[in-house]
């Protein structure tokens, strides 16, 4: 067990950080892929590409916040090759049938406290 509790604090905020980069990342890709060429981007193959470029992402952050968008802009098209989601076409993803499903729903509006019409 660590004793030096500012080393773990430390720890587990570059870890937080981390989450919060790669989330974003993938959020930006994942919505401009699938509103582009309605495809999805696998979280899980994106957080090991992601792994096996640490070092020079790495490099990036420590030098400057502008370095390390470079790269993940030069990254992206590879990102987006990589990481792209593959289905059987017979079946719909969780994304078409979402996107499908909103031009159903039915709008209603609120008369009183507690009733929905």
């Amino acid at each position: 067990m660590r004793k030096n509790h500012w080393r773990i604090k430390c720890e587990l905020y570059a870890k937080l950080i981390l989450a919060v980069m790669v989330h974003s990342i993938h959020q930006k890709v994942h919505y401009s892929t699938w509103t582009i060429k309605k495809k999805e981007i696998s979280f899980d193959s994106l957080w090991k590409y992601i792994i096996a470029r640490a070092e020079s992402l790495h490099g990036a952050v420590k030098k400057s916040a502008s370095e390390y968008v470079a790269i993940i802009n030069s990254l992206l098209p590879s990102i987006i090759k990589v990481c792209e989601k593959y289905h059987q076409p017979s079946r719909k993803t969780t994304l078409q049938m979402i996107d499908e499903m909103i031009g159903d729903v039915q709008h209603f509006k609120i008369i009183g406290k507690n009733c929905l019409t």
